[in-house]
């Protein structure tokens, strides 16, 4: 998953500590943290729906090996 996902999520979450609603403030402090909020929330919701309907992953996951462990 492309690190920029990563970061509107916990930008998300983030947001949640000050703001606890979906609300006009909630928005305006995600774009204050992350100014391609809207646009990056956006395209995981595309990404998450191609999933849904393909089921494979575009991005690989980095999964460490058998001898790593």
């Amino acid at each position: 998953m492309p690190p920029e996902f990563l970061r509107m999520i916990v930008v998300h979450e983030l947001a949640h500590l000050k703001e606890s609603e979906h609300n006009k403030a909630f928005y305006q402090l995600c774009l204050h943290m992350e100014p391609d909020y809207h646009q990056l929330e956006f395209d995981l919701r595309a990404y998450l729906c191609y999933l849904d309907v393909d089921g494979v992953p575009l991005w690989s996951a980095a999964m460490p090996s058998d001898e790593s462990l």
